[in-house]
């Protein structure tokens, strides 16, 4: 019984050490389940937390997380129920994955404020260094802030649209094992196609494109952009020039792509790039490969779609008439 025990209290000791904490709360500050937990509302305090979401929502706020709870931080659009309006904060030098000090009030609802909204008087970044021990605490680190993910690699190596969490200390590692040479780099899936898009010449621009699409759209095939108002949203392009456009991943040279007329046996017609908006805006999304049929036997256009399916030839169907779409498999046989 006793050698059981000790066995158990040695992997409680190894499991423990293995676990990444979260850091120390700075002297006289909360944190966000501590401020809960006390539920003062309208009194000035500071809270401590790590932000994310800064720039992702609807909103001149972010979400402030410490000891599993996690609260939203206004710092505009602060306006009491008689209409008096608080003054912005600066978030300028804050960034997502950043610890940072809050201080402000958290707030009961009311006409323009949720329960336990936090309104910010000031926001400063935290005096500490994080330090990770392996590329799986920096990648979680970079996920909890909201990054698609996150690697250890040399300072010399940072490119424009990484995020520094802090140091990688990695026992064993050949670039990675003293504290300066390497750090913890948070960026998403946007970031890093801004980056290429720069990197084979383009721009970075906004522009109005359909609904169902996210930033950096291909803009080498017509309809991705070419939704109706109502329907469609700000999104980031890459803006190639003249003669280029944008495949996906990289400024590439542009082919004419001839815009055709399909006719339906009820006398019906509609030009490709028509057909083209109406597949993206669709189930089909932004998966249209360049080549395309036109059936007038059934007054369809039949646009192919880049998805892998064994054995099959998926093609998004778009009805002449109707203007509804579908997506045909066109699969040779059964799959075994």
């Amino acid at each position: 019984m006793k050698k059981l025990l000790l066995l158990g209290l040695i992997a409680a000791i190894l499991i423990a050490g293995c676990i990444k904490q979260e850091p120390e709360k700075p002297e006289e500050t909360l944190t966000v389940s501590e401020l809960l937990e006390e539920s003062e509302y309208d009194t000035e305090v500071e809270v401590f937390g790590q932000v994310s979401l800064l720039g992702e929502l609807f909103c001149p706020c972010f979400e402030l997380t410490s000891s599993g709870k996690k609260i939203t931080v206004w710092y505009g659009l602060m306006v009491e129920d008689d209409e008096t309006e608080r003054p912005s904060v600066n978030v300028s030098e804050i960034k997502n994955g950043d610890w940072v000090i809050v201080t402000g009030e958290l707030k009961t609802a009311g006409k323009y404020r949720t329960l336990n909204d936090f309104w910010a008087i000031k926001i400063e970044k935290s005096k500490f260094s994080v330090e990770y021990s392996s590329v799986e605490e920096c990648q979680s680190a970079c996920f909890k802030a909201g990054y698609d993910t996150g690697v250890c690699k040399q300072t010399t190596e940072k490119t424009t649209i990484d995020v520094d969490l802090g140091s990688c200390v990695i026992e064993g590692s050949e670039n990675c094992e003293n504290k300066g040479q390497c750090n913890c780099y948070c960026y998403t899936k946007a970031s890093e196609l801004e980056l290429a898009c720069i990197n084979s010449g383009g721009t970075v621009a906004t522009g109005t494109c359909c609904e169902s699409v996210d930033d950096f759209p291909n803009n080498c095939l017509i309809g991705a952009c070419g939704c109706a108002p109502k329907y469609s949203h700000q999104i980031k392009t890459c803006n190639c020039g003249e003669g280029k456009c944008w495949d996906g991943t990289a400024c590439v040279q542009q082919t004419q792509t001839e815009d055709v007329a399909c006719t339906s046996p009820t006398g019906g017609s509609m030009m490709l790039s028509e057909a083209r908006q109406i597949a993206v805006s669709s189930e089909c999304g932004e998966r249209l490969k360049e080549n395309y049929i036109c059936n007038p036997d059934t007054g369809t256009w039949w646009l192919d779609l880049d998805i892998e399916k064994q054995g099959c030839n998926p093609a998004c169907v778009v009805n002449i008439d109707t203007k509804q779409t579908e997506i045909n498999w066109r699969c040779t046989g059964l799959i075994i």
